[in-house]
């Protein structure tokens, strides 16, 4: 899986700092941690993204939100620039980052750790 081409196979996910607004148009997506602002420019690209870890992959969500196979690849285009950005991130089959499950093992073993006793 390459962390800039989501098409490529692999789990996806929104990445959980965005937030997205419904507009006619699409959405507004903004990244709260970049500050940064996108436009998804259509109602199934909306869908797409909403619905990414609920697929093995991208091509399952274009499927499942009825993208025609002519679009995949416009929305492959959209995908690949949405996880250049940040806003979209690979994601394990139990909906966690890989570094998700880094953070948690770092805090179990700092939480099981012997506390050192005084001389």
């Amino acid at each position: 899986m390459s962390a800039s081409d989501p098409v490529a196979g692999g789990r996806w996910r929104l990445h959980p700092r965005v937030a997205l607004r419904p507009e006619p148009f699409g959405a507004l997506a903004y990244h709260y941690d970049s500050r940064k602002l996108n436009f998804l420019r259509s109602p199934d690209l909306v869908r797409v993204v909403q619905n990414l870890a609920h697929h093995p992959s991208p091509r399952a969500a274009f499927d499942d939100a009825g993208v025609a196979e002519h679009r995949w690849p416009a929305f492959a285009s959209a995908l690949a620039i949405l996880a250049r950005s940040g806003f979209i991130e690979p994601s394990e089959p139990n909906g966690t980052t890989l570094q998700d499950d880094i953070d948690e093992a770092a805090e179990k073993a700092s939480m099981t750790a012997p506390v050192p006793s005084r001389p």
